[in-house]
């Protein structure tokens, strides 16, 4: 009856040791990059889910984010490695995002426009908030 005991104690005893040990760190795992033709259709489906495109529209848009996503990706490559002026890199990206603009609003309604842009504010607001969130908790003492 005592060695009963004995091997319950220890069993609990060890199980709570076993508990405390440190587990290593989960490690993030880089997420894979999306291919422009991914992040055309991906677009695609926010903006037929937010304004309703119907099939002209559809390709258009279509159309229109995957040019933007090449010229995107190839202005990624082309300053990868160097060191570029920020700005110069932002000015670059302004003037491909004019041209995406420009483009959806000759090909959306004013209707689906406005509502399109009201999502993007939106989302904008929600990513901040989010970031500002993530950067308190980042900073608390006793973290």
């Amino acid at each position: 009856m005592k060695w009963m005991m004995g091997a319950l104690l220890m069993l609990v005893f060890t199980g709570g040791l076993q508990a405390q040990e440190a587990k290593p760190p989960v490690k993030k795992q880089k997420h894979e990059q999306k291919t422009p033709g991914q992040r055309a259709d991906m677009l695609v489906g926010k903006m037929e889910k937010v304004v309703g495109l119907d099939a002209k529209q559809r390709a258009a848009v279509h159309h229109l984010a995957l040019t933007r996503a090449q010229q995107m990706q190839d202005l990624r490559r082309q300053y990868k490695g160097t060191q570029a002026d920020k700005k110069t890199i932002h000015a670059e990206r302004r003037k491909i995002n004019v041209a995406f603009n420009t483009g959806l609003k000759s090909t959306l309604s004013a209707k689906q426009y406005d509502a399109w842009e009201k999502y993007r504010k939106e989302q904008r607001a929600n990513h901040k908030a989010k970031k500002k969130m993530h950067k308190s908790k980042k900073h608390q003492p006793g973290r």
